[in-house]
């Protein structure tokens, strides 16, 4: 299939893979406000997609530091 292919699937992943996030993450957030009683702040598009972008920002340290701090073994990565 050549490059061309290979290229063009990873563009597919990548933004696959930004769309589901935003949007877990928007669910996330969402749910979690109402939960703890913030209703109010649920129809706040701004705090909204702040406590979004923070969350997205908090989780992915989250997976670079446990990445950066799990011992390297031989072959691996």
């Amino acid at each position: 299939m050549g490059l061309w292919a290979g290229w063009l699937g990873g563009w597919a992943v990548t933004m696959t893979g930004v769309l589901v996030v935003g949007s877990l993450a928007d669910v996330a957030v969402s749910f979690t406000l109402l939960a703890v009683g913030l209703d109010g702040w649920v129809d706040n598009d701004f705090v909204r997609q702040l406590l979004t972008v923070l969350l997205i920002i908090v989780m992915t340290g989250l997976c670079v530091l446990c990445v950066l701090c799990v011992p390297m073994e031989e072959g691996t990565l």
